[in-house]
C-alpha cells in the first residue's frame, strides 16, 4: 500500500503503471496474499486459522477453497478489466500524441520567435 502511494504521488500515469504491474500474471505476492499463497501449492490445511481473514474463520477446507476459487475468479475478471483499460489509454495516448507535441512549450515558443522575426523583417528558411 505504501508503493501505492508512492506511485500516485509522483509523476502522473505512474499509479496507472503500478496497476498495470499489479494485474499482470507476472505480479506475485506468495509471501503474504492467501490467493497467491494457494496457487502455488500450499494446504489450506496447514494455514493456521488466526492466519485467516476473519470471513474465512471457522470455514471447512472444502468450504475455503471454495472461497478462495471465487474471489481468485474475481481478481481475474479485474485484473483482465486494468489490462483491458491499459490497452484503451495506450491507445488513446498514441491518438492524441501528436496534438499535445504540436502544442507543446517547445512549439509555442519556435513558433512566437519566427512571427517576431518574420515581422521584424528577418528572412527565414
Amino acid at each position: 500500500a505504501a508503493q501505492d502511494t508512492n506511485a500516485a504521488s509522483s509523476q502522473p500515469g505512474a499509479g496507472v503503471w503500478r496497476s498495470l504491474a499489479k494485474s499482470s500474471g507476472s505480479y506475485d505476492n506468495g509471501s503474504w496474499d492467501l490467493g497467491d499463497v494457494f496457487r502455488n501449492g500450499i494446504a489450506l490445511a496447514k494455514i493456521n486459522e488466526q492466519d485467516l481473514p476473519p470471513v474465512m474463520r471457522g470455514m471447512t477446507v472444502a468450504q475455503r477453497k471454495d472461497y478462495i476459487d471465487r474471489k481468485l475468479a474475481e481478481r481475474a475478471r479485474i485484473q483482465q478489466r486494468i489490462q483491458e483499460l491499459g490497452t484503451e489509454r495506450a491507445r488513446f495516448l498514441a491518438a492524441s500524441e501528436p496534438a499535445a507535441r504540436a502544442e507543446s512549450l517547445d512549439s509555442a515558443m519556435l513558433r512566437a520567435v519566427t512571427t517576431q522575426a518574420r515581422a521584424a523583417g528577418f528572412q527565414l528558411d
